[in-house]
């Protein structure tokens, strides 16, 4: 028997039992196989020869002589159908079949060639399905680049904020510990010790600042025409027939001589001969300042710097700044910018400030001859000789600050004592050196190191690098010498919490793009490869092995993988740069011109590794697919129906359900070994990382679950939005979602899953934002809001012993002090001047704030009072609040409150659970001034549930703690001394019950009782002090509620030059500059959210344009048969733009309703852990977006494809057309 036949190569097989060896031919490796036959017992060996002749013998017959002809190509073909899979499974290693595949793969250079040339000539067959590759791992590279680099850079954006605020200050010292009670530091000694440590501790410098009282020189009147008639009392202040406070008073020794003379002294600082007239000067204790100038007064602080060492003005003499202070003469000093605006001076104007010095210069005091005689006031004469921008001396209160070089200081300060101070100690005070005595010493890393500490990722690495440096200088100097502060550490703590936060959210955008792109891609190639099923078939039968079709798959990946890696890392430094110039702009941040080694790295990860991941699913169809369903083109490649048959005992284990319960058993044991871990260490970051990986999984669990309703959807939007269209189109429509619902399903998920992912990351993020701005206007309370300075006890003040007699000057002239006035008119209270702000003082300051600004400005006015039980009225010790039984108490903060309060403050967060009749019938504030209300307060609920109050007529007890007084008053404080104590008890009742409020903590949450809100005179009555008067309570803070932003400014300078010209303490703060930060951070993040949100969308759009032209190209027969029975063109437009849009209007909506059902699971969460209300900020820019998406995607995903079939010359080329 002789046979003929063509047998290409891989048409061999190896035999089940026996040994098996390894030939080549052709080039290429091959087992030798030797059965295909139907009865086990026949054997057929093959001996492949160079020769042209193959001999093939059976063991029961004769010899069959058989004529091979080789193929000319030498690529084996797949093997025959009458191979089973099992008869090849396990008798290859997998060493032995990596070995083969990478010979197979890389072993010939043409192999790769031909790789190349396929896939070149597929790019150009499908340059839009190459398009959409490219741009998605180019977005998702480019995103990663820029995020990444951001994110690496939050350690530079919180250090820049910090020096913003506090300066580039690592370390303050100032005196402590056994040397508390001392008043500066001797510079000096410091850096001799500092000498001997390393470099690391050489950035030093030291700073002299004192607090002062500033007016321009315009707004004051000179009698003497100079400066020191500031000193002298007023004539209207000694009463009448009274003598001038400088009137010449001639001695009766020496009147004779003097009028032969006719040399009286009648001016400060003349020369006087022996028994010469004496002048007699009176004087004010700390100066007549209020007497004379009548402007504008600032709380300034004026500092002693060293221009060439001081971190704040730019460390080093190539500063600008610095240079400029270096050249000022002596008495010019540098005003900030705002110290400038607010006294409106300028370069040239003269500044008059008076300060105190005993506070600070108690050492210099102590070293003149007679240091209890010395005025401890001093009154500077400042020219202003240069502007500075307020950033380059932060941390100083409105930024109103005075820089003097140390050189002048000695000579301005011996120039500003009182004229009672002798010659001689004026000399003394020109001899001291500021460097010893310094108020505070600053001390800096040097750079590299500084970057490298605060640079870590992590707070706590931060903190420790900072205390390992800081614990050196404390050892050098003496640990119980000093205090050691650290102001940048302080401000990166308060950003801890936002810092880990932003972090992760960037994070989770990351692989949230990087997710997208995988299904993204993954829908790509299947879509490739299911187009060129025919094409993919015919090559099968050339030849192509399993590990050339890998090749090919994977070649076509990375031919446009690398060249969108790298355009995506150019386009991601050119979006870093804009994205540098927005927060420079914005923030005045500047970040690293290039970006992170790290960002690079992770983009080249992403962009490298996605696409060979994405590419595993469609190898796996690829191979899986047999040869004659490859090569029918008969049929439509869509199939509405696939039935799967698995045998019911197979003993195969389920891959995919073991994978997944690995990785929710091990999730399980990393959230129950690390969740209580981060509590217990307060790690925030893996705290942080685990809420949000439960979140992701609750959105990933929820979307897997809204996907069963994916059907429901599209019929529910079909009848929405498309009620008016034709019922063929609409009933083609929705077949067409059915038959295409496997392909469409990839689409629905990358959908869904994107949208939810953006409303909950976005909606995520503006709770935190809101929650920063809601905590901040709470409170504040209103517009503009000033807090006043607690009082302390009353004490009678002594007069100094420098005014209790007069003193001599050098010139002659005899100086007297005016008495110190009495301070303490009340035992009780020490109602007197620069104590605190009272009642009466309110109608003067309404009073004056009306006819200053007019009374539209200002459209509310409240107050509230300090709290009884805080010391601020005396002889008041604490108060407590009991149930009747004594079961429960607790030690409230009781705040008397004005009538209107409510009126004024944000009514946002004010949240009543339940009230009183008289709470209608008045409102919330003024009921409590009813007749009812003098027994009654506002009560958290918290305080409401733990004392069961179940109306507002169960009572409760107030129990006030009242130190027993002496009725004897004298100049001394011991008499003021509680010798013993008593309780009295008042009654109370809940008047209201809040849940939440402005200014006040109400809370809801166990874990703070709240506070207790009483009316003016029903704090009186608990204070249990008899006859007290309502007028002794000071005001502890006044809200504003004015007409507009614009008139905040003109509102806190009036407060300001008011409560300063009363010599009270105050802080006043308004909704703008409050907000500033957060707005500001929040306007960037919301570019980054913009970009990220537009990149997914992106991404989408991508997904549905190549789904719609599988799903077009795919129905093309279909197509062809509708036309055949008369539907129009137009008609097969509106199917599939249809179904485009139905898509993804259906698809959106699950997204929205995931990720705000998971975005609000986290503003339940948010509340509890801040206690404040926000709202929740629902998406409507999101949700109008997706619709908007959805038009556009629909037209620009359906109309091309079906454009192109129905551009066909005939219905005969679209019926014929192969996929």
């Amino acid at each position: 028997m002789r046979a003929t036949s063509v047998v290409s190569e891989g048409f061999y097989r190896h035999p089940r039992s026996g040994g098996r060896r390894t030939t080549r031919w052709g080039g290429f490796t091959r087992w030798d196989e030797d059965h295909c036959g139907a009865d086990d017992d026949t054997f057929i060996y093959v001996r492949p020869a160079t020769l042209a002749k193959v001999t093939f013998t059976q063991e029961t017959a004769e010899p069959i002589p058989v004529v091979v002809k080789q193929h000319r190509l030498e690529h084996r073909r797949t093997r025959v159908d009458c191979i089973t899979e099992d008869e090849d499974a396990d008798q290859i290693s997998w060493w032995a079949y990596a070995q083969t595949a990478w010979q197979d793969t890389f072993g010939s250079a043409s192999r790769l060639q031909l790789m190349l040339n396929l896939t070149l000539t597929d790019a150009r067959s499908r340059r839009g399905s190459y398009a959409l590759s490219f741009c998605s791992v180019c977005s998702v590279v480019f995103v990663c680049v820029v995020m990444m680099s951001i994110l690496s850079s939050l350690a530079v954006v919180g250090l820049r904020l910090a020096e913003a605020s506090n300066g580039p200050v690592d370390l303050v010292l100032t005196p402590g510990g056994a040397s508390a009670g001392g008043a500066s530091l001797n510079y000096t000694r410091v850096a001799q010790r500092l000498a001997t440590q390393s470099t690391a501790y050489q950035l030093h410098s030291y700073r002299v600042e004192l607090q002062a009282s500033a007016t321009a020189a315009s707004n004051c009147t000179f009698p003497s025409g100079s400066v020191d008639s500031l000193w002298y009392a007023p004539d209207a202040r000694l009463g009448d027939g009274r003598r001038s406070p400088c009137a010449p008073r001639p001695s009766a020794a020496t009147t004779t001589a003097a009028a032969q003379e006719g040399n009286t002294s009648t001016s400060r600082g003349s020369g006087t001969g022996s028994g010469d007239a004496t002048q007699v000067c009176r004087l004010c204790q700390e100066t007549c300042l209020s007497d004379y100038c009548f402007g504008n007064k600032e709380k300034v602080r004026i500092a002693v710097v060293e221009p060439s060492t001081e971190p704040a003005i730019q460390v080093g003499g190539a500063s600008t700044a610095a240079q400029a202070m270096r050249r000022l003469p002596s008495g010019s000093v540098a005003v900030s910018a705002s110290l400038q605006a607010a006294l409106k001076v300028a370069v040239g104007d003269t500044i008059v400030a008076r300060a105190e010095i005993e506070s600070r210069l108690r050492h210099v005091i102590q070293q003149l001859e007679h240091p209890e005689l010395t005025n401890p006031t001093v009154l500077f004469t400042l020219r202003v000789g240069l502007v500075l921008d307020d950033a380059l001396y932060p941390g100083v209160e409105d930024n109103l600050f005075v820089l003097l070089p140390p050189i002048h200081f000695s000579s301005m300060v011996a120039d500003a004592l009182a004229p009672s101070v002798s010659g001689p100690d004026r000399e003394r005070m020109r001899r001291v050196r500021p460097a010893d005595c310094a108020t505070s010493i600053v001390l800096q890393m040097p750079e590299e190191q500084r970057m490298r500490v605060y640079l870590a990722s992590r707070f706590r690495d931060v903190r420790a690098g900072v205390q390992e440096w800081g614990t050196t200088v404390a050892t050098s100097l003496g640990a119980n010498q000093v205090t050691l502060s650290t102001p940048l550490l302080r401000f990166l703590k308060t950003m801890e919490y936002f810092t880990s936060f932003v972090g992760l959210i960037i994070w989770i955008v990351v692989l949230a793009l990087s997710l997208l792109s995988v299904i993204l891609i993954y829908t790509l190639l299947s879509i490739g490869i299911e187009t060129k099923t025919y094409e993919l078939g015919v090559q099968r039968m050339l030849g192509f092995t399993r590990m050339h079709l890998v090749m090919l798959v994977v070649t076509n990946t990375y031919f446009f993988t690398v060249p969108a890696w790298l355009t995506g890392l150019v386009l991601g430094q050119l979006g870093y740069w804009i994205a540098r110039g927005t927060i420079l702009e914005l923030a005045a941040i500047p970040l690293n011109p290039f970006v992170s080694l790290a960002a690079v790295g992770c983009a080249t990860l992403v962009g490298l590794a996605v696409p060979l991941i994405a590419a595993a699913l469609p190898i796996y169809n690829l191979l899986s697919m047999a040869l004659p369903d490859a090569l029918d083109t008969s049929r439509s490649r869509a199939t509405g129906v696939v039935y799967t048959i698995q045998r019911g005992q197979s003993r195969e284990a389920d891959l995919v359900i073991v994978s997944v319960g690995f990785l929710a058993a091990l999730g399980g044991m990393c959230l129950y070994l690390f969740f209580p871990q981060s509590l217990l260490s307060m790690n925030l970051p893996l705290l942080f990382s685990i809420l949000f990986g439960v979140l992701l999984g609750m959105l990933w669990g929820l979307m897997l679950l809204a996907t069963n309703l994916q059907r429901v959807l599209e019929t529910a939007v079909l009848w929405v939005f498309l009620f008016w269209e034709t019922a063929p189109v609409r009933t083609m429509v929705q077949k067409s979602l059915a038959v295409h619902r496997r392909r469409n399903r990839q689409t629905t998920l990358m959908y869904s899953l994107s949208v939810g992912f953006v409303v909950f990351i976005t909606v995520a993020f503006q709770i935190q934002v809101r929650t920063l701005e809601y905590s901040t206007l709470r409170m504040r309370g209103a517009d503009i809001t000033v807090y006043l300075p607690r009082g302390g006890r009353p004490t009678l003040v002594p007069t100094p012993l420098f005014a209790l007699a007069p003193t001599r000057g050098s010139d002659g002239v005899e100086y007297a002090y005016e008495p110190t006035p009495p301070r303490a008119s009340s035992v009780l209270a020490a109602k007197g001047e620069g104590v605190m702000l009272y009642l009466e003082d309110l109608t003067q300051l309404e009073h004056d704030l009306v006819a200053a600004l007019g009374t539209a400005v200002v459209t509310g006015f409240a107050f509230r009072m300090h709290n009884i039980g805080s010391s601020s009225v005396w002889p008041v010790g604490g108060v407590r609040m009991r149930t009747l039984g004594f079961t429960k108490s607790f030690a409230p903060s009781v705040n008397p409150i004005s009538p209107n309060l409510y009126d004024v403050v944000d009514s946002r967060f004010v949240i009543v659970n339940k009230y009183d009749d008289n709470v209608g019938r008045y409102g919330l504030g003024a009921a409590l001034y009813s007749s009812e209300g003098l027994h009654k307060a506002i009560v958290a609920t918290t305080t409401n549930r733990v004392f069961a109050l179940q109306n507002s007529s169960n009572p409760f007890v107030f129990l006030t703690t009242v130190s027993a007084f002496s009725r004897g008053v004298n100049n001394s404080t011991a008499a003021l001394q509680p010798p013993t104590q008593r309780t009295i008890a008042s009654a109370g009742a809940a008047m209201a019950v809040m849940d939440s409020s402005a200014v006040f903590l109400m809370t809801k949450f166990p874990n703070n009782m709240g506070e207790v809100l009483v009316s003016v005179p029903a704090a009186v009555r608990q204070s249990g002090v008899p006859y007290l008067s309502c007028n002794v309570l000071g005001v502890n803070a006044l809200f504003l509620r004015v007409r507009s932003p614009e008139d905040y400014g003109a509102v806190k300078g009036f407060l300001r030059r008011w409560l300063s010209a009363r010599k009270l303490s105050h802080s006043v703060a308004d909704l703008t500059s409050s907000l500033a930060d957060v707005r500001q951070v929040s306007s960037i993040f919301n570019i980054f959210f913009f970009i990220t949100q537009l990149t997914i969308m992106l991404i989408c759009l991508f997904s549905l344009v190549s789904s719609m032209s599988a799903n077009v190209l795919e129905s093309s027969k279909e197509i062809g048969v509708l036309l055949c029975l008369g539907m129009s063109r137009t008609h097969v437009y509106r199917v599939y733009v249809w179904e485009a849009f139905v898509l993804v209007v259906a698809s959106g909506s699950l997204g929205v309703l995931v990720g705000t059902a998971t975005a609000a699971t986290m503003l339940m969460q948010s509340a509890l852990f801040n206690q404040i209300y926000v709202p929740f900020p629902f998406p409507y820019i999101q949700l109008a977006l997706i619709v908007t998406m959805g038009v556009v995607s629909a037209l620009t995903a359906s109309v091309s494809p079906v454009r192109y079939l129905l551009k066909l010359p005939s219905i005969t080329h679209i019926l014929r057309r192969v996929v």
